[in-house]
Parts: structure tokens; C-alpha cells; sequence
């Protein structure tokens, strides 16, 4: 059963040398995981996980479930798919403390703990949430699942587990699933928070929580940065660090031949621009697949972004891997250009990472007419089919389903349709886009930070500058007023109060004559809930230094976290065991401990250098504004 089981994924890798390790970690984890007694209350899910062993449903769960998950494609891969162990490069973690973490350690995090994987745009997070799953498999202490978030839609993460599960031929229901939760034999592996919509993130985040607190479920998780998981305390934060040029070697000569890796990092070395802006894997797949067809290598790693497309779909390559590949719609390469950016932009609108076959052929529907172009017969079709055979950006995602390839694709195509918008519709756009960054939301932080690089004057004039102004910057304004205002704002609506985080049990060395009794130790932190942060909407419009935060709360909070603080709030309030909403019951604003531990002036001092920064960049975006418009006159007219 067990040599079955492993079937499919040794089958596909045999010609590769499959790691003999991973086939005996299926033994071990299974035996591991059912050899003692599990806990009454989990009764229910050790029925459910012996199901999933002993009744036809190992096949299913390694090879449909698993194995899948540990698939992917990259940008530079083309059409290939690999598996996870083929691809990935041991990145480096920190946590809040500026520890180094390894990976190996993540997998072994306690019962009821949260780990929150968190990078921008491309830094690889879902790469190393594929590689957890296969290592927490080889470490054989529990059974995982694995889900990329962004395929819930409506349903709750222990529904999907339910359809997970009947899916491998094992009859599940809700009660069985938080039964096999609640056994600590079980960990969640969640993949990309940030790309659930902005609606139903509250939703997850609530599951999320109760999973950790009720049912004590080990989760890993990832994120980009400031997504409601991350701004929270219910999870521990493991930063995924930038690449250092040394990383960047590697990763070519994983990625490319020994002559074409020695020839890329020859022009990387007399570039060092460029070098020390493949701060992400991503970008360094982006220059895989670009080097060896581009005639002019870009400068900077944005410049990727703008020429990704044109490479990747009129070719030049002399690799040979699409050369001579026929393109299916036939039409000029600016038009195929114009209509995937309205394609993207569509798709993000309407918060679509992954599209069914309808819904991607009604976007390039709209999106052809939008650019003008009457679509005939099969043209929708053979579009999608081009952008998927030609230039792999979009991948196919299951039966009649596809997905970008990553997002911040789809986001740099969308900022290029606002770029490429008529007036009306750009002022449109940007005038929402800045309406949501008002209001908190930061659904279009990636996509401004694009727009704030391809047309800077514009975001300039249409939304960053409308946003400081928003906040209370002027050119007359006093920023230590501002600052102070800023700072009130979140300590007076903001609260904390302490959680249990983990429970874990420890052994107590045994007495003579007696057994070795166990003792229950709990871990708390602190929980926030944060209002009144209104700085860090501003971040895809200027610079900060990465030791830095433009949240208040952080510089609150950072250094509140010891067992002072915790004990002056266990003394006050207690301790919130049941994890319930904050209020003044359970938790105290944040004023009231400021002020106890006579903490303000460090505060507003920390607020203060981050204000006075700020306020230069806004100066001297409005001056840019007003040395251009005191040049109309001369460029008006012909």
C-alpha cells in the first residue's frame, strides 16, 4: 500500500532520482501520527485519518492532493513543470526580533501556534510554503494539507478540507475534520492570504483564529506585508529577506547552463545597478527568461516588468524554446499587448487571480472591444490560447481554469492599462484607487507602486499628492502638530490585551518511585486592534528605510511586548482566554499604558523622524508639480 501510494510521485521523478527519503517519510508519518492513543475529543478525526489510510484514499491524497501541491512552473520554465525540490534555493528568514529562522524549524512550530510567511511581491512565498509542505512530510510528525486560499471563494477553510478529503475517496464531514484539527496531528499549511478579496479576508482571518484557538491547529501561513493576518498578533511574522548578489549567482546557475549563467553574471558584475536591484526571485526568473532574447538588457529590475511581455511573446530566443512557436491569433503584437493589459486590469477589478474558462473568455471579449478591435470567430479563444502556449504568463489551473502566473503580473499589466487609459477613464480609476487608500484599503498597494514607476506625474498629481494632503500635510502645515495628531489618534482608539498564543506540555523530571508527571505551560502575548493608522497607504509613493515602519502601532507595540508590560495588563484586565473581541473588559487602550510607563516622548519621537521624512518627500513632489506647470505656456500649443 504504501510502495501504491508513492507511485505517481516516484513514477514522474524516476529519471530525476527520487530521494529514497521521501518515500520512507509517507511510512513514518502515517505510523507516527496513528501508532498512540489520540485525545477523546479527536476520536471522530482518528477515524477519519486511518479512512484516509487503510480505505483507498492514500492514492488520492498523495498524488491528488500532495503531489500536486508540491508542483509549479516558473516564468522562465516556459511551459515545463517542476517539482518543488528541482527549483527551490534555501532562502533566509528573520522573525520581529531580527533572529535568523530556518525552515526546518518552521515545521515543527507548537500546538495552537500561528507562522505568518510574509514578503512582497515575488519574493517567493508560495515557493517556500510548497517546500514546507514536502519537508514537513520528510519530518513525519503530522499529516498536512495544503490550500492556496485564493481558491475558497465562499466556502470556509474546514469546508474545503471536507471537499479535500471526500475528493480522495474518504467520506468527511465538518464534525470529523475539526475533530482530526483539534488532535495536534494535523497541520495547516495556507497559502496566500493576500489574495483572498478584500471582502471575505475579515471571514478567513475569523476562521483562522478560531482554528488556532478552539481547535489548537498548528498553521502556516503566508502573506504579503499589511494584510489583516499581518497587522494582527494572532500570528508569529518570519520575513522572508532580500537576496543578496551571491543568492542571485546561485539562482542563475540553478536556472540556466553553465554558459549562459557564466555569461549573465559577467554582465550582472560590471552592472552592479542592476545586481543589487534582483532583490527577489521572482526578478531573477524575470532576468532568466529575458537575457537570452533581449538585444538590451534593462537597467533596473522594474524595467522587467515593461518588457516582459514583448519578450516573452515576439521571441528572439535563442534557446529555442519558442522561437518558432505560430501564433494562433494573428494580429499585431501592440494590439495582443494592449488587450492582455485590459484583460488584467478586468480581472483584477473583479479580484480574479484564478478564472474560469467562461469568465477569461468574456474578459478578452470586453477587452478586445475596449482596444477597438471587433473579435471574429475563435479570436477570443485563440488569443488565450497564445498567451498561455507563447507566453506562459498565465498557466493553466486545473480543468478549464487558469491562473497569472503570479500576481504581480496581472497588477504591473493592470497599472499599464490606467497608464494607457483615455483622460476620463484614468481619472476614473485613480480617483477610486485613491478613494480606497483614504479609507485604509490597500487591495491597490502593488498596482500604485507600479503606477508611481511607469507614470509617475500623473500618480504624483492625481493620487499621492491628494493623499498627503488627506492625512494633513501642507507645505504650511507644523509637523510636530501632525505628528502629535497622527499619534493621539492611535493610541486613543487603539487596544491590547493578553492571549493565551500556545499551550504546550513539558515533562517534569519524575520523583522516585513515581511516573514523571507533566505540567501545561502557556505562552502569551499580547492581542492589538488597531485604529487610526493612516501612514501606511503612503508607502507605494515614497522611500523609507527598511528599519523603519509607517506604522504607529508597531512603534507602540515593538517595545511592549516583554513580561512588564504583559504582567501590568494581566493585573489590570486579565487574561482573555477565550480570545474574544477586545473591549474594555479584557484589554486597555493604548494611551492608558503609555502614559503608565511614561512611554509617549519615545513614541512621538520615533513618529516624529518617520512625519518629518515624509513631509521633505511631499515638498518635493508638489515642487516637481509646480516646476512643471510654470512651463505650460511654453509647450502649449503648435
Amino acid at each position: 500500500m504504501f510502495e501504491s501510494m508513492i507511485a505517481g510521485y516516484v513514477a514522474s521523478k524516476a529519471d530525476k532520482g527520487v530521494d529514497k527519503v521521501v518515500e520512507k517519510s509517507f511510512e513514518r508519518l502515517f505510523e507516527h501520527i496513528l501508532k498512540n492513543p489520540w485525545r477523546f475529543n479527536s476520536k471522530k478525526g482518528e477515524k477519519l485519518i486511518r479512512s484516509l489510510k487503510e480505505d483507498g484514499g492514500y492514492d488520492n491524497y498523495v498524488n491528488g492532493h500532495i503531489y500536486e501541491n508540491l508542483k509549479t512552473k516558473t516564468i522562465d520554465g516556459k511551459d515545463s513543470l517542476f517539482v518543488i525540490d528541482d527549483i527551490y534555493y534555501p532562502l533566509r528568514f528573520k522573525n520581529n526580533n531580527n533572529e535568523s529562522v530556518l525552515l526546518e524549524n518552521m515545521i515543527m512550530t507548537g500546538e495552537g501556534c500561528i507562522l505568518n510567511i510574509t514578503g512582497v511581491a515575488g519574493n517567493g512565498k508560495s515557493t517556500v510554503m510548497k517546500k514546507l509542505l514536502i519537508e514537513t512530510i520528510r519530518k513525519g510528525l503530522r499529516l498536512p494539507f495544503f490550500l492556496e486560499l485564493r481558491t475558497l471563494e465562499d466556502n470556509s477553510i474546514v469546508e474545503k478540507l471536507v471537499e479535500i478529503i471526500n475528493n480522495c475517496g474518504v467520506k468527511a464531514d465538518i464534525d470529523s475534520v475539526e475533530s482530526a484539527l483539534s488532535s495536534s496531528r494535523v497541520i495547516l499549511l495556507l497559502d496566500g492570504f493576500d489574495e483572498i478579496s478584500s471582502g471575505r479576508r475579515k471571514v478567513v482571518y475569523k476562521e483562522i483564529e478560531l482554528i488556532k484557538n478552539k481547535f489548537k491547529a498548528p498553521i502556516l501561513i503566508s502573506s504579503r506585508p499589511h494584510t489583516e493576518i499581518c497587522t494582527s498578533t494572532i500570528a508569529q511574522e518570519i520575513k522572508i529577506q532580500d537576496l543578496s548578489p551571491l543568492d542571485v549567482f546561485n539562482l542563475i546557475d540553478k536556472r540556466m547552463g553553465k554558459f549562459e549563467a557564466e555569461k549573465a553574471k559577467q554582465i550582472l558584475k560590471s552592472n552592479n545597478e542592476l545586481l543589487t536591484s534582483l532583490v527577489t526571485p521572482i526578478l531573477v526568473s524575470l532576468f532568466c527568461a529575458c537575457y537570452p532574447n533581449a538585444d538590451i538588457i534593462p537597467k533596473t529590475a522594474s524595467d522587467y516588468y515593461q518588457r516582459i511581455f514583448d519578450i516573452l511573446y515576439e521571441g528572439h530566443d535563442l534557446r529555442k524554446l519558442f522561437f518558432s512557436r505560430e501564433k494562433a491569433f494573428h494580429d499585431d503584437s501592440g494590439l495582443v499587448k494592449a488587450i492582455f493589459c485590459a484583460f488584467s486590469f478586468l480581472s483584477l477589478k473583479e479580484n480574479k487571480l484564478t478564472i474560469t474558462h467562461q469568465e477569461a473568455i468574456d474578459f478578452i471579449d470586453k477587452s478586445m472591444n475596449r482596444c477597438g478591435y471587433k473579435p471574429k470567430s475563435n479570436d477570443t479563444s485563440n488569443f488565450l490560447q497564445d498567451i498561455i502556449k507563447i507566453t506562459g504568463l498565465i498557466k493553466e489551473d486545473g480543468f478549464k481554469q487558469y491562473a497569472f502566473i503570479h500576481k504581480s503580473i496581472q497588477e504591473y499589466h493592470a497599472a499599464l492599462f490606467i497608464k494607457n487609459s483615455d483622460d476620463d477613464a484614468k481619472k476614473s480609476i485613480n480617483q477610486s484607487i485613491l478613494n480606497g487608500l483614504i479609507d485604509g484599503s490597500l487591495k491597490n498597494i502593488n498596482v500604485s507602486s507600479f503606477l508611481f514607476y511607469i507614470d509617475k506625474l500623473n500618480t504624483i498629481r492625481n493620487i499621492s499628492i491628494p493623499l498627503f494632503e488627506s492625512i494633513g500635510f501642507s507645505q504650511e502645515v507644523d509637523v510636530e502638530e501632525l505628528t502629535r495628531k497622527l499619534v493621539d489618534d492611535v493610541l486613543c482608539h487603539s487596544r491590547a490585551g493578553v492571549v493565551v498564543h500556545a499551550q504546550h506540555e513539558e515533562a517534569l523530571k519524575p520523583i522516585k518511585g513515581n511516573k514523571a508527571k507533566v505540567r501545561k505551560k502557556e505562552i502569551f502575548i499580547l492581542r492589538t486592534d488597531v485604529v487610526g493608522e493612516r501612514l501606511v497607504p503612503l508607502s507605494p509613493f515614497i522611500s523609507i528605510d527598511k528599519d523603519k515602519t509607517l506604522r504607529i502601532a508597531d512603534m507602540i507595540y515593538t517595545t511592549m511586548n516583554s513580561h512588564v508590560y504583559l504582567q501590568y495588563y494581566v493585573n489590570k484586565v486579565g487574561v482573555n482566554r477565550e480570545n474574544k473581541d477586545l473591549d474594555a473588559s479584557n484589554s486597555l487602550l493604548a494611551v492608558e499604558v503609555v502614559d503608565h510607563f511614561g512611554h509617549y516622548h519615545k513614541v512621538f519621537n520615533l513618529a516624529m523622524e518617520i512625519v518629518s521624512d515624509l513631509y521633505l518627500q511631499y515638498v518635493e513632489q508638489k515642487a516637481m508639480l509646480e516646476s512643471i506647470k510654470s512651463t505650460e505656456d511654453s509647450f502649449s500649443g503648435l
